[in-house]
């Protein structure tokens, strides 16, 4: 399953790194523990062990889409009056994607940031595709 989230930066510009895969993806594990802590520290630490005994964590998430975002030096800006799109799949239709609302509901903002430069978002809709 898939969902779809719409993000509207808190500012009128939040600046994010240009390499924000991984911050994006402990993003989604504080959503994930905002719901349950347990599964969150499940799917981070253990995964799933498939058949060959490969570690996967089920999930995959998209870049961010924004017709807005600029780049300067080592991070992007993202404008306010240009929402950010993002999307996160996992073959986890029960736990993952239920909890991922949970968490959405609960916090209703994500944060996405290293050690230069963190964005602030809210979440302005949540859809399932």
């Amino acid at each position: 399953m898939r969902i779809k989230l719409a993000l509207l930066p808190r500012t009128k510009e939040e600046l994010i790194p240009i390499n924000y895969q991984y911050p994006l993806s402990s993003a989604i594990y504080k959503i994930l523990d905002a719901a349950s802590a347990e599964d969150a520290r499940h799917l981070h630490t253990k995964g799933y062990v498939s058949s060959r005994g490969r570690t996967l964590k089920l999930f995959t998430f998209s870049k961010l889409f924004s017709p807005g975002i600029k780049r300067f030096r080592s991070s992007l800006v993202l404008n306010q009056s240009s929402p950010c799109t993002l999307y996160i799949s996992s073959p986890m239709l029960n736990n993952f994607v239920q909890n991922i609302v949970i968490g959405l509901l609960k916090k209703e903002t994500l944060e996405i940031g290293g050690p230069h430069s963190v964005g602030h978002f809210t979440v302005s809709h949540v859809e399932t595709i």
